[in-house]
C-alpha cells in the first residue's frame, strides 16, 4: 500500500481531525479540527501518547501494533475517546471513526517515519456515508431513467415513422382512414412528449 499524500495537509480539513504521530505513537501535529477534538491547543498535544485521550480497548491496542510494527497498510476502526486535553474525564465517551496511514516522507517534518490518523466523529462519518450512498443512489436512478427512456423513444420514432408513410399511402387511395393514422401519430407524439416532460426532473 502506497504511503498516503496528503495536499495541503497545513490546511484544515472542514470535519477531520488529523493526527500526525510518530512510531511512538506520540502526537508530533494537530490540524484545528484534531485540536477541537481533542479539546487541546498543539503545543500542549505535542509528545503526548495517543493513550492520553482514547480509551484502552482491543482497537487501540491493534491502530498501535499498527505503528509498532511499522506497517504499510491502512487501518480503520472506532476509538473512544476519553479525556480532554486538560485531563479531564468526558461525562460519556465519544465513539470516534479513526483512519490510520502512513504518511508520505515528503509531507513529514523531519526524516522520522510519521503515520496520519484522520478522525471523524462517528455520528459525523455515518452521515457522511449516508449521504454519499443517497449520492449514489440517485446518480445510478438518473442513469436507469435516461436509459429506459431512450428505450422507449426509439421505438415511438420507428412507430411514427410507419405510420406517416401509411398516412401519406391512404391520403391517395383511401383517404377516410386517415383519420386512424392521425390518431396513431397522435398518440405517439404525446408519449414522447410524456417522456420528455418525466426527464426534465433527471436532468
Amino acid at each position: 500500500m502506497p504511503k498516503q499524500k496528503i495536499n495541503h495537509i497545513e490546511r484544515d480539513a472542514l470535519q477531520s481531525g488529523l493526527i500526525v504521530l510518530g512510531l511512538d505513537a506520540r502526537v508530533r501535529y494537530l490540524n484545528t479540527a484534531g485540536q477541537m477534538l481533542l479539546s487541546s491547543t498543539q503545543n500542549h498535544a505535542h509528545g503526548l501518547p495517543l493513550t492520553y485521550w482514547f480509551g484502552s480497548d482491543d482497537n487501540l491496542r491493534h491502530l498501535l501494533a499498527h505503528i509498532e510494527q511499522g506497517s504499510g497498510d491502512v487501518y480503520r476502526g472506532v476509538l473512544h475517546l476519553l479525556r480532554q486535553g486538560d485531563g479531564a474525564a468526558l461525562e460519556n465517551a465519544l465513539p470516534v471513526y479513526v483512519v490510520l496511514s502512513p504518511l508520505a516522507s515528503e509531507y513529514a517534518q523531519t526524516d522520522e517515519e510519521q503515520y496520519l490518523l484522520e478522525c471523524f466523529e462517528l455520528s459525523v462519518y455515518q452521515q457522511m456515508q449516508q449521504d454519499s450512498q443517497m449520492r449514489a443512489h440517485a446518480q445510478s436512478h438518473q442513469l436507469l431513467m435516461r436509459q429506459l427512456a431512450h428505450e422507449i423513444k426509439n421505438p415511438l420514432g420507428g412507430i411514427r415513422g410507419a405510420a406517416q408513410l401509411l398516412q401519406d399511402e391512404l391520403e391517395i387511395v383511401q383517404p377516410d382512414l386517415v383519420e386512424y393514422t392521425e390518431v396513431i401519430l397522435g398518440q405517439v407524439d404525446r408519449l414522447r412528449a410524456l417522456v420528455d416532460q418525466y426527464l426534465v426532473t433527471y436532468r
